[in-house]
C-alpha cells in the first residue's frame, strides 16, 4: 500500500510540475510556472545543477537589479498534449541580459547582449523547441548579467503570433528613434542658426540619450555584430555622459549662474562625472553600480533646481518641469521593475520611451519658447540702440560736415578734369581752323561742337547716375550719334549697335572722340546715295576691349590723304588707350581699335 501511494505521489508530482501545451497554444507565460535556483558561485554546470533542489516560482517576471556576483538558473517542464509534433518559439524577454544558456537535453545554446547575431529576427533571445506528440520534456535556462540589470521573463509563443508581435514592437520603436531623431536635427538646426549653447547641450543630451536606448534594446549590438563589441562592453559610460550633457542643458537654459550656490553644487556634479567616465574609459575600472546610483542622486538634484527654477518663476522652468513629471515618472516605473520591487512594465511595456519622447516634445518647446523670449529681448535691445544713436546725432553731424569737404575736394579734382578737357578741346581747335579756308569754317566749328558734346555727355552721365567709375556705353554712343544726326540728313541710314562691355570714364571720352570721327566720315564718304548701315560694336574678352565701327559703303579709296581725323584717332587709340588699330577694307570698310581692359569696367549683363 506505502509503494501505491509514492508511485501515485510522484506521477502527481510531475503531473502537477509540467506544462501542457499544444499546437493551439498561442501565448504562454513560463517562468510563472517554472522553478528557480541562485547560484553564488557562479561555477555549477547542467550536471551539478540537476542535482540541487529548485524552489517554485509564481512570478511573471524576475528583476535582480544590477547583479553581477550571481547566476539563475530557471527549470521548467513542456508536455505536448497532442497527438501531432509543435514547434514553440521561447522569447527570453529582456534585451540586455549578458550571458543566457539555454539546455536542450545535450544540447547548449549560448545568447544574451554579446551574443547576438545580426540575422536574428528578434531583438530579445529566442530559442526554438520542438516537442514529439505526447512527448515531455525538461529545460534549464543559465542567466547572468554583469554590465546590466538581470531581469527574467520568459514566454512561449505560437511562430506566427510572435513575428505578429514582434513586427509590431519593431514597428513602434522605429516610430520612436524617427520622431526623436527628428527632435535632434530640428533643434541642431536651430542652434547652427542661433548659436545658442543650450541647443547644443540638448542636442547631445538626447543623442546619447537615444545611444543609451540603442544598447538598451539590443539594436547596437544586433545590427552592427562583432565590430562593435569592445565598445559594447563599455556602453555603461553613456548614461552618465547623457546626465553631463543634461546638467550642462539646465545649467545654460535656466541660467543657473544667477543662484550661485547651486551652481557651485552641479559644477560639483559635472565635473566629478566626467572625471568618473574618463578613469572608466582609459582603465579596467567598472564603476556601472556606482555611476548608476550616483547618476540617480544627481537627477534628484536636477529636479530640486528645476522646483527652485519655478519657485522663483522662471518661465523656462514651467516647461521643463513638465517634461520631467513624464521623465521621473517613467524612471521611478523601470526603477521598481529593475529592482523587483513592483513590475510596472508588464502593465505599461513603453513607459520608459513615451516618458523620454515627451520629456524631449516639451524641452524642444520650451527652446521655441525661448526663441520668443530672445527675439522680444532683441526688440528691446533695437530700441535702445534707437535711443543711443538720437543721442549721437550731433557727433555724426560734425562728420557729415568732414564728408561734404572731401566731398568739395572731389569736385574741384572734378573741375579740374574737365578743364584739361576744354584745353585739350581748344588745341582741337586751334589745329583744325590751321590752314583752313572760309567755307570750310563753319563744317570744322561744327565737328568741333560735336567733339565737344562727346565728351561732355560722359561728364553729364556720369553726374545723372550713382556709379561714377563708368558708364553704359550704348547709351553714350547713342547720345553721339544722335548729336551727328543733328548736323546731317541721315534718314537713309540705319545704326545698329552691339555692346557687351562698359567703358571707364576716361576710355569713354577716347572711344567717344572715336566713334564721333569714324560715323561722321562714314556719314560724310561712304554712302553715295545717302543708304547703307553703320555698325557700332563693343565687346571684351579676358585680356582687351575691342571697340568697332563698320559701314557697307564704298570703302576706303587707296589714294586717300592721311588727314587730321586719322591722326587723332591713332593718338587717341595708340598713345591714350595703349591700344592699336586695324583696317578691314571688305564690303564697305570696318575700322578696329584694340586696348586693354580694367577690371573695374567689366561688363554685367544684368
Amino acid at each position: 500500500m506505502f509503494r501505491i501511494v509514492c508511485i501515485f505521489l510522484i506521477l502527481f508530482s510531475n503531473l502537477f510540475s509540467s506544462i501542457e501545451i499544444d499546437e493551439n497554444t498561442q501565448h504562454l507565460n513560463i517562468l510563472s510556472k517554472a522553478q528557480i535556483y541562485i547560484d553564488n558561485t557562479k561555477s555549477l554546470n547542467l550536471e551539478d545543477i540537476q542535482k540541487e533542489k529548485f524552489k517554485d516560482n509564481t512570478k511573471s517576471t524576475l528583476a535582480y537589479g544590477f547583479s553581477p556576483s550571481f547566476s539563475v538558473w530557471v527549470k521548467f517542464t513542456l508536455k505536448n498534449t497532442s497527438n501531432t509534433s509543435i514547434e514553440k518559439i521561447l522569447q527570453y524577454n529582456n534585451e540586455v541580459t549578458s550571458d543566457i544558456e539555454f539546455f536542450n537535453k545535450d544540447k547548449k545554446e549560448i545568447k544574451g547582449f554579446f551574443h547576438i547575431k545580426n540575422k536574428e529576427f528578434a531583438l530579445s533571445p529566442t530559442f526554438k523547441i520542438t516537442l514529439a506528440p505526447f512527448e515531455s520534456r525538461t529545460y534549464y535556462i543559465k542567466s547572468s548579467s554583469v554590465n546590466n540589470f538581470l531581469i527574467i521573463k520568459l514566454e512561449l509563443w505560437d511562430t506566427e503570433n510572435f513575428y505578429n508581435k514582434h513586427s509590431s514592437y519593431q514597428f513602434i520603436l522605429a516610430m520612436f528613434f524617427g520622431a526623436f531623431g527628428l527632435l535632434i536635427i530640428y533643434n541642431l538646426f536651430l542652434f547652427f542658426s542661433i548659436r545658442d549653447k543650450s541647443y547644443l547641450w540638448y542636442v547631445l543630451y538626447h543623442f546619447f540619450l537615444l545611444v543609451n536606448f540603442f544598447f538598451y534594446k539590443g539594436l547596437f549590438y544586433k545590427f552592427h555584430g562583432e565590430f562593435l563589441n569592445e565598445f559594447s562592453k563599455t556602453y555603461d559610460i553613456v548614461f552618465p555622459i547623457s546626465l553631463v550633457f543634461l546638467s550642462l542643458f539646465i545649467q545654460s537654459f535656466l541660467n543657473i549662474k544667477q543662484y550661485p550656490k547651486i551652481d557651485k553644487i552641479l559644477s560639483f556634479y559635472i565635473t566629478s562625472i566626467s572625471l568618473l567616465i574618463v578613469i572608466n574609459f582609459f582603465s579596467d575600472f567598472n564603476f556601472l553600480t556606482f555611476s548608476i546610483y550616483y547618476g540617480y542622486t544627481l537627477v534628484v538634484f536636477l529636479f530640486f533646481i528645476i522646483c527652485y527654477s519655478v519657485y522663483q518663476r522662471n518661465r523656462q522652468a514651467y516647461f521643463i518641469i513638465s517634461g520631467w513629471l513624464m521623465m521621473v515618472i517613467s524612471m521611478i516605473f523601470v526603477f521598481f521593475s529593475t529592482e523587483g520591487i513592483y513590475d510596472f512594465l508588464s502593465y505599461f511595456p513603453y513607459t520608459l520611451e513615451a516618458g523620454v519622447f515627451f520629456e524631449a516634445v516639451l524641452f524642444s518647446f520650451a527652446l521655441a519658447d525661448r526663441i520668443k523670449v530672445l527675439k522680444k529681448k532683441l526688440l528691446e535691445q533695437q530700441q535702445n540702440e534707437k535711443q543711443r544713436l538720437k543721442s549721437q546725432v550731433e557727433a555724426k553731424t560734425k562728420d557729415l560736415n568732414l564728408a561734404l569737404n572731401e566731398k568739395d575736394i572731389l569736385l574741384q579734382e572734378l573741375l579740374h578734369r574737365i578743364k584739361n578737357n576744354m584745353q585739350f578741346i581748344i588745341s582741337l581747335y586751334a589745329l583744325k581752323l590751321e590752314g583752313a579756308k572760309e567755307d570750310e569754317i563753319s563744317e570744322k566749328i561744327k565737328d568741333v561742337e560735336r567733339k565737344v558734346l562727346a565728351m561732355s555727355q560722359v561728364h553729364q552721365m556720369l553726374y545723372n547716375q550713382k556709379n561714377i567709375y563708368n558708364i553704359e556705353a550704348t547709351q553714350y554712343f547713342k547720345k553721339i550719334v544722335q548729336t551727328i544726326k543733328n548736323s546731317f540728313d541721315l534718314q537713309g541710314i540705319l545704326f545698329n549697335y552691339k555692346i557687351k562691355a562698359k567703358l571707364e570714364m576716361e576710355e569713354a571720352i577716347y572711344c567717344g572722340l572715336i566713334v564721333n570721327e569714324l560715323v561722321t566720315n562714314a556719314v560724310k564718304y561712304a554712302f553715295l546715295n545717302k543708304k547703307g548701315e553703320i555698325n557700332i560694336e563693343l565687346i571684351e574678352d579676358e585680356n582687351n576691349k575691342y571697340l568697332s565701327v563698320s559701314d557697307n559703303g564704298v570703302g576706303i579709296r587707296e589714294d586717300t590723304k592721311t588727314g587730321f581725323g586719322k591722326v587723332m584717332i591713332n593718338a587717341l587709340a595708340v598713345n591714350q588707350l595703349k591700344g592699336s588699330i586695324k583696317i578691314e577694307n571688305t564690303k564697305g570698310t570696318k575700322i578696329i581699335i584694340q586696348f586693354p581692359r580694367k577690371d573695374n569696367t567689366r561688363y554685367n549683363a544684368s
